[in-house]
């Protein structure tokens, strides 16, 4: 038998099924529809949804009741299914957990647990559709069933209320290869998420191997890479050549004629003001960043730079003083507060870069900002990391501000991403230190337990304090000195028992300036940095030499505004093609540049580590 009741009983529980379908029906008349919040993506995947009756739900559930038990299941799986198509998730959800609670096959518990996962997205509960989702990948991995479009479609809709853009695209990409319907719009639908990736992003979706995925990432990477340069129609040929079936050549096809269009264009940049604090206290600042801009102008002196000191500037008359200059392009101010006033005047309306965020003006379409904000690399950290398996990381975090920002960017980006939120521990320097990492680890604890002992023996035992076992990753947000003194606390606190526990912290950890003892003191840490200070492919290495000679004792943050100003001018006949094709990234010694709808232009960071004898790049993603 299918059913554990019996067959009075079943039709028994029909009786009950069609009186409580008609009580929830007229609550659902009475109700507001909660499908109304949803966003467009969803309503787009729900017009794609194949209804399966030319029948009613009601006429199902009555056709049921005259059919033999077998038949009498498979007609409500269909009922609950048309509940959801005739827009009533209330309906449909009741009926399906009852359906489920009765000896079903597999494939009939996959389909239910579909639905489910349906009415919950309908009526908004999505942790509840989430977990109908997980149930179902147990069963297609328990009982070989392989997942079918509804499920992918679903999927995509959850992660997508979840923020996960990752997932959220890769359930997209299988339910795209499962619809015959596929359309051009489903095309250009997918090609404007991926392109607006970060380059961890890509990776990670590249690993979850999706249909046809690699050649969307390839594509990606090579618009990202070489969009807007001489070289861009050629390396699209090339994809073609290798891709000739995929259905992004329509994409392809598309961005040439673009490319055509866009070498018509001329964006002459001809004088260029650039306002930086040359004297003052912040003049350290403003000089790394000039000598970075003038670097940068030696590869390439196509324009006149007219340098501007910002410390007693005069806002008011500054749109006079760049009329005189003929300045067609700004970069700059650097501090926060100059930019504030720099923004807030409505005369400024040439093509500007500030280098610094505003914390409340919004900028205008000509006006762009260059991020270097440490919570970004704290939210990239945390994405990647968290598609390691990592399930209960710590963050040990210096108790000063930026510290402080950093540790809870990266916790709130992992609950994001996870539904959990890591410790944060906060440390002084100084000899609290390895107290509160004891207390962190519970070594403590055990050796109380271990010091008991021996007082009740009362005879010389052997024993070894153990580190808590739930720890599975260390993210340390602290400067070299103090991630230097850490580091090997943590080494010698984890049990000789236990999995040695991996260590990873943000950029501030890192120095340029290291000896081989701090080398050795720090192996094993894995961080992220920019290219610019860390011996990587993408490093300027030649700018890097002759740098060190010219200032040998630059600090890191003097280091890290070298390379702002840098970009800064290499940005600047970038920009323009970024703004218009959200697609292109500039490689440069800050990072992975982007360039958001905001007009924010974010990083992504390399990663790095400390190996036996030197610090070298890996590939994290």
């Amino acid at each position: 038998m299918r059913f554990t009741l019996n067959f009075p009983s079943f039709f028994t529980n029909i009786g009950h099924i069609l009186a409580v379908i008609m009580i929830s029906g007229y609550l659902a008349s009475c109700s507001s529809s909660t499908t109304s919040s949803t966003n467009k993506a969803i309503k787009q995947t729900q017009q794609q949804v194949v209804k399966r009756s030319t029948q009613s739900a009601e006429q199902l559930v009555k056709q049921a009741k005259a059919a033999d038990t077998e038949q009498a299941n498979t007609l409500l799986i269909q009922a609950s299914q048309q509940y959801l198509i005739e827009n009533s998730p209330e309906q449909s959800l009741w009926l399906s957990e009852q359906l489920a609670t009765l000896e079903q096959t597999p494939a009939e518990q996959y389909t239910l647990a579909v639905t489910a996962a349906q009415a919950n997205l309908s009526l908004n509960e999505i942790e509840r559709a989430q977990a109908q989702l997980q149930y179902c990948e147990q069963l297609a991995e328990l009982h070989g069933i392989k997942h079918n479009f509804d499920f992918y479609n679903t999927w995509y809709q959850v992660d997508t209320l979840r923020a996960q853009a990752v997932t959220a695209l890769n359930a997209y990409l299988h339910a795209f290869s499962l619809n015959a319907a596929a359309s051009e719009e489903d095309i250009n639908y997918i090609w404007q998420n991926i392109s607006h990736f970060s380059l961890w992003q890509q990776d990670q979706l590249a690993k979850l191997q999706a249909p046809l995925v690699d050649g969307w990432v390839k594509l990606t990477q090579i618009t990202n890479q070489y969009g807007g340069s001489d070289n861009f129609s050629t390396q699209l040929s090339v994809w073609q050549k290798n891709h000739p079936s995929h259905p992004a050549n329509s994409i392809v096809t598309l961005l040439k004629a673009q490319e055509q269009q866009n070498a018509l264009q001329d964006n002459m940049i001809t004088h260029v003001a650039i306002i930086l604090p040359l004297s003052g206290k912040q003049a350290a600042a403003g000089k790394s960043a000039q000598q970075g801009v003038l670097a940068a102008y030696a590869e390439n002196p196509y324009t006149t730079l007219h340098f501007i000191d910002s410390n007693g500037l005069d806002f008011l008359t500054l749109p006079q003083t760049l009329t005189s200059l003929t300045a067609s392009h700004v970069i700059g101010p650097l501090l926060k507060e100059n930019v504030e006033q720099y923004l807030a005047i409505p005369e400024l309306n040439l093509p500007t870069l500030v280098l610094n965020i505003p914390d409340n003006l919004i900028l205008q379409p000509q006006q762009m900002a260059l991020s270097m904000r440490p919570e970004d690399e704290a939210q990239q950290a945390a994405s990647v990391l968290s598609q390691k398996q990592f399930k209960h990381p710590v963050v040990l975090s210096h108790q000063d501000n930026v510290s402080l920002r950093i540790a809870k960017a990266f916790v709130q980006k992992w609950h994001s991403l996870t539904g959990e939120s890591p410790d944060i521990v906060n440390f002084e320097q100084g000899k609290k230190m390895q107290e509160i990492l004891k207390q962190t680890l519970s070594v403590d604890e055990s050796q109380n337990r271990i010091n008991a002992l021996r007082s009740r023996l009362r005879q010389a035992i052997k024993t070894e304090a153990r580190s808590r076992r739930d720890i599975d990753m260390i993210y340390i947000v602290g400067n070299p000195q103090q991630t230097r003194l850490l580091k090997p606390y943590i080494d010698v606190n984890i049990s000789p028992f236990a999995d040695i526990i991996p260590v990873f912290s943000s950029s501030r950890s890192h120095s340029i300036n290291t000896d081989q003892s701090t080398i050795n003191d720090l192996r094993g840490l894995t961080f992220t940095q920019m290219p610019w200070l860390l011996s990587s492919s993408q490093q300027n290495k030649k700018l890097a030499n002759t740098s060190k000679q010219l200032w040998p004792k630059r600090s890191d943050s003097l280091q890290r505004i070298f390379a702002m100003g840098y970009d800064s001018l290499h940005l600047l006949a970038k920009l323009p093609q970024m703004q218009q094709h959200h697609f292109i990234r500039y490689y440069g010694q800050t990072g992975i540049l982007k360039l958001g709808q905001d007009n924010i232009i974010t990083r992504s960071l390399l990663w790095g580590t400390y190996k036996r004898n030197k610090v070298a790049e890996i590939a994290m993603e």
